[in-house]
This record gives structure tokens, C-alpha cells and sequence, in this order.
């Protein structure tokens, strides 16, 4: 599915909302997870144009715990 502003969702539907995919946003952010009423919302990995990663856990739209970062320099940043 693809919205106005060219963001786009692949993957897997449940009660006619977002369940498991991939979603890519406007700003370049790409989401690979879960969802839970249509919202980021599980395990997930946050890769941003910048080439940083975040993999964890998200909750309502926003990460909720610990995760790691990593950078493309090979850093890697775990809290």
C-alpha cells in the first residue's frame, strides 16, 4: 500500500491493519517489524538514510527499550 506522501507498506495485514512487513517512510526511514493497531509495535530494525541501524524493541510508534546501534563506521552502541 502507498499513501499520499509516498510512504509505502509491504507485508502481512490482520483486521485490516499492518501486522509484519516492511514500511518505508518519506524521510527515508525504513521500519522491518511489527505492529500492533496499525503502530510500530514489537521487534523491530530502524534503518535510517544516514546508514545507522537500531534493532529492538518498539512500542506505540516509538523504541521502548534496550537496543544497539549500529553505525557504519562499525561501531556498534548497545543501552
Amino acid at each position: 500500500m502507498t499513501w499520499a506522501d509516498g510512504s509505502m507498506y509491504i507485508g502481512l495485514w490482520k483486521n485490516d491493519m499492518r501486522h509484519e512487513g516492511e514500511m518505508r517512510f518519506q524521510n527515508g526511514n525504513i521500519y522491518r517489524g511489527s505492529f500492533k493497531n496499525d503502530m510500530l509495535d514489537g521487534p523491530g530494525k530502524l534503518l535510517m538514510p544516514s546508514a545507522v541501524i537500531f534493532e529492538g524493541h518498539f512500542s506505540q510508534n516509538s523504541c521502548d527499550s534496550l537496543g544497539k546501534l549500529f553505525y557504519p563506521t562499525g561501531d556498534i552502541y548497545y543501552g
